[in-house]
């Protein structure tokens, strides 16, 4: 309130030849209105004198006294004022920077964090989307965000944490499948093990099954007695 009474009032009353008239006898009152929307809109020391200057800029043309909202209008930056380019500018920006980026993947300079924001938002529908599409996208970013700046609420910008590769696997594949490289001893004694169950399989493949044989031969050693069986007539 002191700063407004010292530095506000004066300009309302040396520029607008109705604040006198309108508001002389409620001046404190009308200046703790203004004090209100400027905080509000988080508008500091700067931003009250940059509104007071364009104060005078404007009284050559308009000698009113602007209300609260319009004063804080007056105390807003430009963004001309902020560096942020024009919408064309932007969009031109963002497809430049994707095609540098898929030609030579190093990152584009950039002239605001409005252009790098959109860039991060709607630059990959650049591929994805028709062009007028992309244009709408791209301009709603584009004003939402110089709406946040003007305001002084535009968050810092911060890149994407890089993608972190798996560590490159030199392995042979079947390691990498699960399977184990044996020693010299395991291999050994491996091999063992299959030696001798083919043995044991070939000595049991040799063997003849003395019941496959029919009755009579593997019992008896007598070939007439088991020749008759077999034949149901005597030998002569």
């Amino acid at each position: 309130m002191m700063i407004l009474n010292s530095e506000l009032k004066p300009m309302f009353s040396l520029y607008c030849v109705d604040y006198a008239a309108r508001f002389g006898e409620h001046s404190d009152d009308v200046m703790r209105e203004y004090a209100k929307l400027l905080i509000h809109h988080k508008i500091g020391r700067i931003g009250l004198r940059r509104g007071i200057n364009r104060l005078r800029l404007r009284a050559s043309e308009n000698k009113f006294t602007p209300n609260p909202a319009e004063f804080a209008e007056l105390c807003k930056p430009t963004i001309q004022e902020l560096g942020i380019p024009d919408l064309e500018t932007a969009t031109h920006e963002v497809r430049e920077a994707r095609t540098t980026w898929r030609h030579s993947k190093t990152p584009y300079p950039f002239s605001h964090d409005v252009c790098r924001f959109i860039d991060q938002r709607v630059g990959y529908d650049l591929y994805q989307t028709s062009e007028r599409e992309w244009r709408q996208r791209a301009s709603r970013e584009y004003h939402y965000l110089v709406k946040q700046a003007v305001a002084g609420q535009l968050p810092s910008f911060r890149n994407a944490l890089p993608h972190k590769s798996e560590p490159e696997d030199n392995r042979p594949m079947y390691e990498r499948l699960g399977y184990k490289t044996l020693s010299r001893e395991e291999s050994r004694a491996v091999i063992d093990s299959v030696l001798k169950r083919k043995r044991t399989d070939n000595t049991d493949r040799g063997r003849v099954g003395t019941s496959r044989l029919g009755p009579g031969i593997a019992g008896s050693s007598n070939v007439s007695t088991t020749t008759e069986q077999m034949t149901g007539s005597k030998p002569e």
